[in-house]
């Protein structure tokens, strides 16, 4: 009996917080995201600067991601550092399609184990031509893009 009223009594405490946090009042909560393109105070929203994660029509490299993947198999230069200790890797890059299509903000989300895999793919992240942006109600947007690049040795067994 003692564990039943214990049991209920934490389960009426877990549900009293998760109320109290859903209805904090922080900044976010009180401004939240209208998709008519007003800001909830009847003013237009104005979302040049915001940077999507998926959009309707997601950017893309041209010519679609088989010419992607030949452009990095053709420009990927393997860091001889990397090389002469057998270094093998895959770098994620991130990187944000503006509305123009060009590369900006190249960052690498997670590491290949060394860094000169990681300069490499950042070198050739930033000397993409540019893409074909996304889209999002018809209109161009900022979207960021995430693309992984792997470093691997031939082996030597296949020789």
């Amino acid at each position: 009996m003692k564990l039943k009223i214990f049991c209920l009594l934490a389960s009426i405490i877990w549900c009293v917080n998760i109320h109290a946090v859903a209805n904090d009042n922080d900044s976010t909560a009180s401004q939240p995201f209208n998709y008519n393109g007003y800001d909830g105070e009847g003013d237009k929203y104005d979302d040049d600067d915001v940077v999507y994660m998926v959009v309707e029509k997601m950017p893309e490299f041209p010519g679609g991601p088989s010419a992607l993947y030949q452009y990095l198999k053709e420009n990927v230069v393997y860091p001889a550092v990397a090389a002469a200790n057998n270094i093998q890797g895959r770098v994620l890059c991130q990187f944000i399609v503006e509305k123009d299509g060009s590369i900006t903000d190249v960052v690498v989300v997670r590491s290949g184990g060394d860094a000169s895999l990681d300069n490499e793919a950042m070198r050739v992240i930033q000397s993409m031509p540019k893409w074909n942006p996304g889209m999002q109600r018809g209109k161009v947007k900022r979207v960021k893009y995430t693309v992984p690049i792997s470093f691997r040795l031939p082996d030597p067994s296949r020789s």
